[in-house]
């Protein structure tokens, strides 16, 4: 974590930022720490998906809690077909630890993934966090505080 002071008239805040490193030389995985689980979790962090996902062998194991959609989703794959998955019908709430020690909580739709890759963080991860990445170093860095 780096720590950088920034300068404010009427009180002095402190800004403290995130850096995420890729643990794979051709896509963007890290691993994070979910609660109840003794093992990391690899995630991709992708761009290219419009929502963020978890995988449904992973969602019915405790600490998550499934809760039914108001309306199913269909999901498209990034040709517009359909994904043989069928609808989504069910998300989960919960709170994620990366390996720099930051929390976020997230909402992840349930629906079946890749068993290598069990959590797809899409593009409202990529707005709600707005990282800075450096491409050569296939890190990110993003806000964590006030």
């Amino acid at each position: 974590m780096a720590v950088d002071k920034v300068p404010d008239p009427i009180v002095d805040s402190v800004q403290i930022s995130a850096t995420l490193t890729s643990h794979s030389e051709v896509s963007f995985l890290i691993s994070i720490c979910l609660p109840g689980l003794s093992d990391p979790v690899s995630t991709l962090i992708n761009l290219g998906s419009t929502l963020n996902f978890l995988d449904s062998s992973l969602a019915t194991s405790p600490p998550f809690v499934l809760e039914p959609l108001d309306h199913p989703i269909a999901l498209c794959l990034f040709n517009g077909k359909p994904a043989t998955t069928g609808f989504i019908h069910e998300s989960v709430n919960i709170s994620v630890l990366f390996s720099d020690y930051s929390t976020q909580s997230l909402s992840l739709l349930v629906t079946k993934l890749h068993p290598s890759v069990p959590i797809v963080l899409g593009l409202p991860w990529w707005q709600s966090t707005n990282p800075t990445i450096n491409w050569l170093a296939l890190s990110l860095t993003f806000k964590t505080g006030p």
